[in-house]
């Protein structure tokens, strides 16, 4: 966004008198965004990076409606924000409400810039419409979902199947890079139950081999910018695992069975033929979101997204399945709960907050889900 100030009038550059407080001059982009900032920055309890960097992107998105809609901060009124948050054609009931809670603060922020203060036309109260009404008209989350059995042998065979696709010499560089790369996201989700975040800044360094097999390191990852990572007091604990997991993710080391662990040592021998760039370049992530990694496009961290439309394209063209990362990673954990695992230990290796009571959780969905699609909750 533009750091000079920018003036959101109905014709650019008319100033007039709020009309709350006549000697008031408007309120300007710059400004809003600084009060928005130190809304963010001095939240209690502190946000984590993740939350900052979507309310971020979401300010940013109704900065631009905004000016869609040519509308002054004196002009916004509840019917604004209503129309706004009703134009996210693919945000849920409860993040359209989470959204809504946001701005909320924001403009509390932006109203101490004036006196006095006018009703805020982003509060509940002025907002409120009853449920599926408006923009309140919108699906809930949906339930937690899972891979059935048989889903899931289908899904271990086409991976396998592009696994041998890939030995073959019949793809160009550049195809045979993205396509390894894919099934390898796929299979490290699925067989490894990782954290979506965590997936996308795992470094090269976390697949290694001892007497026990193959294994993958959650706490070896490329780390992030100063200003991403989490705001742990212990420096033993892992400041990414603060921004990429439940506040209190723990490092884990998981074992990779042995037909994934082929797929994953295939996708290493093929990412070290990329283009690397300079020799004193940091350690690179597991999966770059660019095959060239050079000095001036360095990889960086894979936008979710992205992670998304590479896991849905991948399990509609290669396996006829629908699948999400997190569909993924449930199942790796509903294969746990059918093993007979313990709750502990599924919070282990799942690194799930300790106390959150998250195996418990995802069993009790698993069990519900197990019921309504005919399946055995024992392997």
């Amino acid at each position: 966004m533009s750091t000079k100030q920018l003036l959101l009038f109905k014709n650019e550059g008319q100033e007039r008198p709020d009309p709350r407080n006549p000697q008031a001059p408007p309120i300007t982009v710059d400004e809003a965004n600084t009060a928005f900032e130190q809304w963010l920055n001095n939240h209690v309890p502190r946000l984590r990076p993740s939350s900052m960097k979507v309310y971020r992107a979401l300010w940013e998105t109704f900065l631009r409606f905004q000016k869609s809609r040519m509308a002054t901060w004196e002009d916004t009124t509840a019917e604004t924000i209503k129309a706004f948050l009703a134009s996210l054609e693919y945000s849920k009931r409860p993040h359209r409400e989470r959204y809504q809670s946001v701005l909320e603060r924001a403009f509390e922020e932006i109203e101490v810039l004036r006196k006095p203060l006018n009703e805020n036309p982003a509060s509940k109260t002025a907002v409120a419409v009853p449920k599926g009404k408006e923009w309140r008209d919108a699906k809930d989350n949906d339930p937690t979902q899972f891979l059935t059995r048989l889903d899931q042998i289908i899904l271990r065979e086409a991976l396998l199947k592009a696994a041998a696709k890939l030995k073959g010499h019949t793809l160009t560089p550049p195809t045979r890079w993205r396509l390894s790369r894919d099934t390898a996201i796929v299979t490290t989700l699925f067989a490894c139950g990782v954290k979506p975040a965590e997936l996308t800044v795992l470094s090269v360094n976390c697949i290694y081999r001892n007497e026990e097999g193959a294994l993958l390191d959650t706490g070896a990852y490329q780390g992030l910018a100063a200003n991403e990572r989490g705001h742990r007091q212990d420096p033993n604990q892992d400041a990414t695992h603060a921004y990429i997991g439940d506040g209190l993710g723990a490092r884990r080391i998981v074992t990779i069975p042995e037909w994934a662990s082929e797929i994953l040592e295939q996708w290493l021998a093929i990412r070290a033929l990329a283009p690397s760039g300079h020799a004193s370049m940091p350690i690179q992530r597991l999966f770059p979101g660019n095959r060239e990694v050079t000095v001036h496009r360095q990889s960086t961290v894979m936008n979710p997204a992205t992670l998304v439309r590479i896991v849905t394209k991948w399990g509609r063209v290669h396996a006829g399945l629908e699948l999400t990362p997190q569909r993924l990673r449930n199942t790796f954990g509903a294969m746990l709960l059918a093993a007979g695992t313990e709750l502990g230990e599924v919070d282990h290796v799942m690194g799930y907050a300790p106390g959150a009571a998250s195996a418990f959780r995802l069993r009790q969905a698993w069990l519900a889900w197990c019921a309504t699609h005919n399946e055995h909750t024992t392997a």
